[in-house]
């Protein structure tokens, strides 16, 4: 099947608050890999995208087909799990790397959420703890969803989505034995001790873990783990409350590392998404362009939610929610460009749900109610820095060649 390929191009935000405006025009090819929905259009979502001996995992949001774990080797995609892992109220799934095995965790708002181990092939152990199916949640059925995994300090964390106490953070100690460390105690008493703190977004920077949660009521939070049970609260707000970095940041604050730096991406429904680069401390410097309070969406507050990220071709690549059609941004450190825009090739696409490098192209998976998930890849242009002189009466002639990308490249070149 001959799938789509769309231009687009590129657009240059620098540190104004003013709406951006178009650049000199730089070209980005998409390519769609899938069939929409892998074939099913009750695949809606694309979720936890991870990769491991360069090939590219991800886990699928579902409706009443339960998730599926798909593998991409680079020419086609597997089905390596479905049907929910034979548990249909194992509505989405997400996955992660730890010690060079794949693990997959669910969303489950029946039973709980629950944590396999990838085995090869179509085989996957439990490890959660739960008996199938069902029994999930770290033995509350509260905690409804594996909404983040981390890899740290020689350990596989999760931190899961509970609504009712509060999320939580647990340590995977090997075979079905989990140690909960959010500072709670089960069941119930998460959210580091805020209920409304209802889900926890974890990452590793520094040596140190950290985790973000997600809040509707005071603004999302940003919290360090100092070891045991202790956690640090460094976003700037004190507890209860306070949250949001100041503002109506409510919905989501994801974290991800780069470039030596911690950095925080928000849900805004009001004044659209923000990102912000942590400072130490509990300083943190507003990065998007815009200016506190609101004024955030990369100048569109139609982005709503910065919904996904990762780093590819040493820039900071984010996946915006936007009713009119989900939208990818790159940072390089100074200013932002947005590489795609419209869903990528329709409106359809409101959310760019997932992000990963692999294979050495950026790869998003998409939300899509409509038609069913969409996972798109590119590869950008490389940049090369040119400088050339000759030597006065030797006549030599020399050109220097910089490549500022991180794979290494051979260069052949003629001089006439």
């Amino acid at each position: 099947m001959l799938l789509p390929v769309f231009l687009v191009s590129m657009l240059v935000l620098t540190g104004s608050s003013s709406p951006p405006a178009l650049s000199a025009q730089r070209t980005f090819a998409w390519t769609q890999l899938n069939t929409n929905g892998f074939g099913r259009p009750a695949n809606i979502g694309c979720l936890g995208m991870s990769v491991n001996e360069d090939q590219l995992y991800l886990g699928t949001w579902t409706t009443f087909i339960g998730a599926s774990v798909m593998r991409y080797d680079g020419a086609q995609f597997t089905t390596i799990a479905s049907g929910g892992f034979e548990n249909l109220a194992n509505y989405a799934a997400g996955t992660v790397v730890h010690d060079g095995t794949v693990y997959a965790g669910t969303f489950n708002i029946v039973t709980g959420c629950e944590v396999w181990r990838y085995d090869g092939g179509t085989s996957w152990t439990r490890v959660d703890g739960g008996t199938s199916p069902g029994n999930g949640g770290f033995g509350d059925a509260r905690n409804t969803g594996t909404y983040s995994a981390a890899s740290h300090g020689g350990s596989l964390y999760i931190g899961t989505q509970n609504a009712t106490t509060g999320g939580e953070v647990w340590r995977y100690d090997g075979g079905t034995s989990w140690t909960r460390v959010d500072g709670g105690t089960s069941p119930g008493n998460g959210g580091f001790g805020d209920a409304t703190n209802r889900a926890c977004h974890i990452q590793t920077y520094g040596g140190h873990l950290y985790a973000s949660t997600q809040n509707l009521t005071t603004g999302c939070e940003v919290w360090r783990y100092d070891g045991g049970t202790s956690w640090t609260r460094v976003d700037g707000g004190t507890s209860p409350g306070n949250g949001g970095f100041g503002d109506a940041n409510t919905e989501v604050c994801g974290l991800i590392e780069y470039d030596m730096s911690l950095y925080a991406y928000t849900t805004n429904f009001t004044t659209g998404c923000e990102v912000w680069r942590y400072d130490g401390g509990t300083s943190w410097t507003r990065v998007d362009g815009g200016t506190s309070p609101g004024n955030g969406g990369f100048g569109d507050a139609s982005n709503t939610e910065l919904y996904s990220a990762t780093v590819y071709n040493g820039r900071l690549i984010g996946g915006t929610g936007n009713i009119q059609g989900c939208e990818i941004w790159s940072y390089d450190g100074a200013a932002w460009e947005r590489i795609a825009d419209n869903g990528i090739d329709g409106t359809q696409n409101h959310t760019a749900e997932s992000l990963a490098a692999c294979q050495g192209n950026l790869f998003v998976g998409t939300g899509n109610n409509s038609t069913g998930t969409e996972i798109w890849t590119t590869k950008t242009a490389p940049a090369w820095y040119l400088a050339e002189g000759a030597t006065a009466g030797g006549f030599e002639t020399w050109v220097l060649v910089q490549n500022p990308n991180p794979e290494a490249v051979e260069v052949d070149f003629t001089l006439n």
